[in-house]
């Protein structure tokens, strides 16, 4: 049996058929208007895999099985994600994930002169 690269996961299609990819190509896929860093997403795309591969022990996935649990580290790590489905049926990327950053709060203080 072949080992792994740690980032690559396979993917089995509605259809049944596997394809072996690399998640961070399956996640920038699934991402569509965007404006996360680079660093942002291969963070999050490894504690997807992570999570995929060493918790649950799985080196096999759907594509929505894939995109709702990097859905929910988004989601953890501080990013609104609005979920689109897919029109086609037939496509195996079921789920498109736009995530925008949540804004931040400012706070004003008096300060005593």
């Amino acid at each position: 049996m072949v080992a792994l690269h740690f980032g690559c996961l396979f993917f089995r299609t509605p259809d049944g058929d596997t394809h072996l990819c690399v998640a961070k190509k399956v996640a920038l896929s699934l991402l569509v208007d965007h404006d996360l860093d680079d660093e942002i997403i291969t963070e999050v795309t490894d504690a997807v895999v992570y999570y995929l591969k060493v918790k649950e022990g799985r080196d096999m996935v759907t594509v929505p099985e894939f995109s709702q649990t990097l859905k929910d580290e988004l989601t953890h790590k501080g990013f609104i994600v609005n979920v689109v489905e897919d029109k086609d049926p037939e496509d195996s990327f079921e789920v498109l994930i736009q995530p925008k950053p949540k804004r931040t709060r400012t706070r004003r203080w008096k300060i005593p002169v």
